[in-house]
């Protein structure tokens, strides 16, 4: 790794324009697009100095655009042990991403109701937020209405499943 790059924007569409528009700007490579938290996404890139330079001046220009930058910086020279701590993090996401993997193939792709099928996996998954919250509302469920309102999409799909496999229709 010559140079490091990181460019901070909102949110993952930020994160695919600056990863873009800085892999089209300058012979650079993709590490990795981290997300940090409170909304916040790590692009992460390295190459060549000057290319890298480049490829993040490009993604901070465009992303500032989107009114979705926060900043960027370039480290020309990174430490032996700044690179292991990357290799660790991209090891650990991606076996992060490879356990998620086999727990979503894992996974029952219906949920069933004494033989019957009530809805499948993908179905579910089709539906909106909205929708999934709706749903939820409308069964006996044992989450709050704070809870519901705040739930992510996974845990409105895991709590109709509950609901249904207990045999409620």
């Amino acid at each position: 790794m010559n140079a490091l790059g990181l460019i901070e924007v909102y949110g993952y569409l930020g994160a695919i324009e600056a990863a873009d528009s800085a892999l089209k700007a300058a012979n650079v490579k993709l590490i990795d697009c981290e997300k940090v938290r409170g909304g916040l996404v790590c692009v992460k890139l390295t190459g060549d100095v000057g290319a890298i330079k480049a490829a993040v001046d490009v993604a901070e220009e465009k992303t500032k655009n989107l009114n979705v930058y926060v900043s960027s910086h370039v480290i020309a020279k990174p430490d032996d042990s700044l690179k292991k701590i990357l290799e660790i993090n991209k090891k650990i996401n991606t076996e992060s991403k490879k356990e998620i993997i086999k727990e979503e193939k894992s996974e029952v792709s219906k949920i069933e109701t004494d033989n019957k099928i009530i809805f499948t996996k993908e179905e579910l998954e089709s539906k909106t937020v909205e929708e999934l919250r709706r749903m939820v509302r409308n069964i006996k469920s044992s989450m709050s209405n704070k809870q519901i309102k705040y739930a992510r999409k996974d845990k409105l799909i895991e709590e109709l499943s509950r609901y249904y496999k207990r045999g409620n229709k």
